[in-house]
Order: C-alpha cells, then sequence, then structure tokens
C-alpha cells in the first residue's frame, strides 16, 4: 500500500483532470481528422496502460504518472455517442441518446462502488485487473464492430 496523503492523491487528480481537459479539443481534433474509431481505441489503450502501471506504483511520482494516463485516456468520452450516431444511421434519435445517456451515468454509480468493493474484499491488484478486463473487451469490441460506419 502506498499511503499517500490526501494532499498528493488530491494534487495527482487535480494535475491529471487538467491534463484531460486540456486535451478534449486536441482528442476531437484528431478524431475528426484520423477517425473517431481509432481515436477511442488509442484512448481505451492509453487508459488501460495507466490502469495495469497503477499497481506497481511506488511513490507520488509514479502513482501520478498512472493516474495522468487514466485520466488523459479519457479524454475519448465523447466519441462514442459520435460513433452511435454514425452507426445507427440516422436513428440515434432522442430515445437512443437518453438510453445511452442512462447507460454511462449508471455505469458512473456503478463502476466506483463496485471498484471499491474489490479493493477493500480482494486488493488493488483484482480491482486493476477486473478495469482492464473492461477496458480490453471495450477494445476489443470496438476493433470488432466499429471498423466503418453503417452506410445511411
Amino acid at each position: 500500500m502506498l499511503h499517500l496523503s490526501p494532499a498528493a492523491i488530491g494534487q495527482a487528480m487535480a494535475v491529471a483532470f487538467w491534463i484531460e481537459v486540456c486535451l478534449l479539443y486536441p482528442v476531437g481534433w484528431a478524431a475528426d481528422a484520423w477517425g473517431k474509431a481509432a481515436i477511442m481505441i488509442a484512448g481505451f489503450a492509453v487508459t488501460l496502460f495507466g490502469t495495469l502501471l497503477a499497481p506497481f506504483a511506488t511513490g507520488p511520482l509514479s502513482y501520478g504518472i498512472a493516474f495522468v494516463l487514466l485520466t488523459a485516456g479519457m479524454s475519448v468520452w465523447m466519441t462514442a455517442p459520435a460513433l452511435l450516431a454514425e452507426h445507427l444511421a440516422g436513428s440515434f434519435g432522442g430515445k437512443a441518446a437518453g438510453l445511452y445517456r442512462l447507460m454511462t451515468d449508471f455505469g458512473f454509480i456503478l463502476a466506483p462502488a463496485t471498484v471499491g468493493m474489490l479493493i477493500q474484499d480482494f486488493g488493488f491488484g483484482a480491482a486493476a485487473a477486473a478495469i482492464a478486463a473492461v477496458l480490453g473487451a471495450s477494445i476489443s469490441m470496438s476493433l470488432l464492430y466499429l471498423r466503418h460506419p453503417r452506410p445511411a
């Protein structure tokens, strides 16, 4: 266990989230230039790398680097609804957008609680492995299903 102070954790989180905010526009530009699926998958991979590094953190610096990578990868979060709009070929209306938002908001509630329970019951490595499994499945499904949008 790292036994980091709340101040060190807060500083790492603040830096990481500022980096994520600063990446939102460049990521959007890159998604338009090089393809939404490619950029989203790259973001998932960066998040996966940060997740896998976190259990090996040995102090504030390595923890901060892992958290920055994890959070920087999350800057692709708005590419998913844009991809849905492309792949649903005109049927991504109010109901689909509402369902997408319901599922993502539910994930924002369920995921931290689940990760917290995994850390408490099985340790940080188990929680990181669970997150890595979800990210791996997301990358695999994205590679399988998001190569090209459906024709309109």
